[in-house]
């Protein structure tokens, strides 16, 4: 009788403990967005309204909502404090003009209890639509680094700016000649804004779309520096941190004795 009220006891402590165990337990704050599909396709530009829903067995605190382009960086767009242990709202999401057709930006969705539990899901917003037709300009014009005039080119005003008073991040192209009073073009390119350069001779140039232009981006090498550069090269631009993307066409480089009068003639599409 008293193995049998031990054998008892030790399964009643036993089924306490996991009781217990299971009632201590934090349970995450659990989220559903609508619309539910992960993946969204929309255009750029379109505002969608996502719907979330968030519940929790204790008080809410914080729901976050990030978003991340492709090969960028994470950055928060909504941060709110709450309480209660549910959460019903919409959230309107203004899609990148600047995104590509074929890109895409992933939301990310956190929420936090009172003790410090997060629940977190995500949708992929997939960019659908026509391609978009590069427009062009032409004969821009810019020198020598060690010229005195305007050495660098900025992309978005189609204008050339000077390094020594412009922001980096104004300078999607500027001459790299590291040779003080060289008397020799550099033939060579940075962008002290970020930007990557992909030499692609062989690209479409009098066809250029957004959805080219990143084709042959993705598929070529690269670089910081773009060197050697020669009339008639076609390069492919891409932004620094956005699927932004434009196309240049060299069109005659000037390079005579001395650095005053060196420099590139080009086209742009973007």
């Amino acid at each position: 009788m008293k193995y049998f009220f031990n054998i008892s006891f030790i399964f009643v402590l036993l089924l306490s403990i996991v009781c217990s165990c299971k009632k201590d337990k934090n349970n995450p704050p659990v989220i559903f967005i609508s619309p539910s599909d992960i993946n969204i396709t929309a255009k750029s530009s379109d505002i969608l309204e996502i719907k979330i829903n968030v519940s929790s067995d204790k008080s809410l605190s914080r729901f976050i909502i990030y978003s991340k382009l492709e090969n960028s960086y994470q950055h928060k767009i909504f941060d709110t404090l709450i309480s209660g242990k549910y959460l019903n709202i919409s959230y309107f999401y203004k899609v990148p003009d600047t995104l590509a057709t074929g890109s895409s930006v992933i939301l990310t969705f956190d929420a936090y209890d009172q003790d410090g539990n997060m629940g977190e899901t995500g949708k992929r917003i997939i960019i659908n639509g026509s391609p978009l037709v590069f427009t062009e300009t032409a004969g821009h014009i810019i020198y020598s680094k060690f010229s005195g005039k305007a050495d660098a080119f900025n992309i978005a005003s189609a204008n050339a700016v000077f390094t020594k008073i412009s922001k980096d991040s104004l300078l999607d192209i500027a001459d790299y000649d590291t040779i003080i009073k060289d008397s020799s073009l550099s033939k060579s390119w940075y962008s002290p804004a970020g930007d990557k350069f992909v030499r692609y001779n062989s690209f479409d140039y009098a066809n250029a779309t957004d959805i080219k232009a990143k084709e042959a981006y993705d598929s070529g090498n690269k670089l910081d520096i773009i060197t050697d550069l020669k009339e008639q090269d076609i390069l492919i631009i891409k932004k620094f941190n956005a699927e932004v993307y434009s196309v240049i066409k060299i069109t005659k480089i000037n390079d005579i004795d001395g650095t005053g009068n060196d420099w590139y003639e080009f086209n742009l599409k973007k």
